[in-house]
């Protein structure tokens, strides 16, 4: 862990010093805030149970089962276990980051904002958009810039949104199978 502890901190510091492109200062600290995306939640919540009545209140309950596994796997289990500091409250690395949220008193390995995001995301990819390849990637990328943006602010390194993104994809998969196969429908693809 002190390699990549030592490369992490290098990488953030390179991205907050000179990687860290001031047009995106007013998009991504919004963007990563999990608060702005609650009227997207609940849209997309009420055009599944709409579009697929019961079939889409099972699938909502699945992902939130899923998101919440994704939660308590990377902020309840491994973060104390590991007990990595975020950047953003490491002494002699604060002083040199250019912080745009608060920093929080969390811990940092993994990011549960990655791992919650991933495990909707791939659950979404395989459930909802599985016969539809644009939605896919659109729903993944829209977890990996969430993820990025808990780096440019400061808050997470690279590591911890890789490990966060891997435990909640891996959560997302197992969720997305465990709909499928145990679904009272022959597909949860929504057409």
């Amino acid at each position: 862990m002190e390699a990549i502890d030592v490369l992490d901190k290098a990488l953030i510091l390179a991205w907050h010093q000179g990687w860290h492109p001031e047009t995106l200062d007013g998009i991504l600290p919004w963007w990563r805030d999990q608060d702005n995306w609650i009227p997207v939640y609940i849209a997309l919540i009420a055009w599944l149970i709409w579009k697929q009545r019961l079939k889409g209140f099972y699938l909502v309950l699945v992902a939130g089962a899923t998101v919440g596994l994704a939660n308590t796997v990377a902020a309840e289990i491994i973060k104390p276990l590991v007990g990595r500091i975020r950047p953003c409250n490491t002494v002699g690395l604060l002083e040199k980051l250019d912080l745009l949220t608060g920093c929080g008193p969390g811990l940092s390995f993994p990011s549960a904002h990655a791992a919650n995001h991933f495990a909707l995301a791939v659950f979404l990819g395989l459930t909802c958009f599985a016969e539809r390849p644009m939605w896919k990637w659109i729903v993944v990328v829209w977890a990996l810039i969430i993820s990025l943006a808990q780096v440019y602010v400061g808050r997470h390194y690279f590591s911890d949104i890789a490990a966060g993104g891997a435990i909640g994809a891996s959560i997302g998969m197992l969720g997305a199978w465990l709909a499928n196969r145990y679904s009272l429908w022959s597909k949860s693809t929504i057409s």
